[in-house]
This record gives C-alpha cells, structure tokens and sequence, in this order.
C-alpha cells in the first residue's frame, strides 16, 4: 500500500510539474510575443517622433536663415560703428 501511495504521489508530481512546465513554456511565449510588439511599437513611436522632430529642426533653420540678413560691408561698417560709439572707453 504504501509503494502503491508513493507511486501515485509520484506520478501526480511529475503530471503537476509537467503541465506547470508546459504553463510557464506557454507564458513565457505570450509574454515574449508582447514583448516584442510592444517593443516594435516603441520603436515605431519613437522614428515617427524623430521625423517630427527634424521637420520642426528643418522649418525652424528655413526660417532662421530667412530672417538673418548676409552681413556685408555695409552690415561691417554699421556694427563697427556702434563698437566704436558703445565701446570701453581706454
């Protein structure tokens, strides 16, 4: 009786141990799986961000170098004439 016990006990654990092996396997897959979605959504996220972010960069140089003026003799003169006039006085 009491081999007979132990067997089944035996069995039992192994059938237990076995269908948690199998559980955790599965788990460990669908976890996985969304893992990796997840992270394929992060990455798209973060590219579609990036563009955003240099289409803002490309307007904001568009736009800055539209607005700043080449500096040329007449600009050279200007500026050096209000160092001259503002400037430390030696």
């Amino acid at each position: 009786m009491a081999i007979l016990v132990s067997t089944v006990r035996t069995n039992i654990l192994f059938y237990v141990s076995v269908k948690y092996m199998i559980c955790v396997k599965r788990s460990k897959y669908g976890l996985l799986q969304a893992l990796q979605s997840s992270l394929a959504k992060q990455k798209k996220a973060q590219v579609v961000t990036e563009f955003k972010h240099s289409v803002v960069a490309h307007k904001w140089r568009a736009r800055v170098q539209h607005k700043i003026p080449v500096i040329d003799s007449h600009w050279t003169s200007i500026i050096n004439d209000i160092a001259y006039t503002y400037g430390s006085k030696d």
